[in-house]
């Protein structure tokens, strides 16, 4: 069952893919890792509902994905762990697609 699920929410992250362009590659997050909020302030952690939408879009940076879940519960660790595959996924979905439609050079 909770291959199933998780079945699920990748391909559904995968076809969320092309509504992410719109959306920061930093997904609202500096180098560090801290989230910067709608009004300019600094904090050390953002929203686990923004980071899982970030996640599902492939966009949840490096450092926040290592970070995701490491003060919650078993099933939010389980739920992190599932969340990481997802961006792993998608980013890698994105690559492949970004390969597939290389403009071609221009004529001579």
């Amino acid at each position: 069952m909770n291959k199933i699920i998780i079945s699920a929410m990748i391909f559904t992250a995968i076809g969320l893919t092309a509504a992410s362009a719109t959306v920061s590659d930093s997904c609202g997050y500096d180098a560090d890792g801290n989230f910067i909020l709608g009004n300019g302030q600094v904090s050390a952690y953002g929203p686990w509902e923004h980071a899982k939408d970030c996640a599902m879009k492939g966009i949840l940076p490096p450092v926040v994905a290592k970070r995701l879940g490491s003060v919650g519960d078993e099933s939010i660790q389980r739920e992190a762990d599932v969340l990481r595959e997802i961006n792993t996924r998608v980013q890698e979905e994105k690559k492949r697609r970004e390969v597939e439609v290389q403009p071609l050079p221009p004529a001579k």
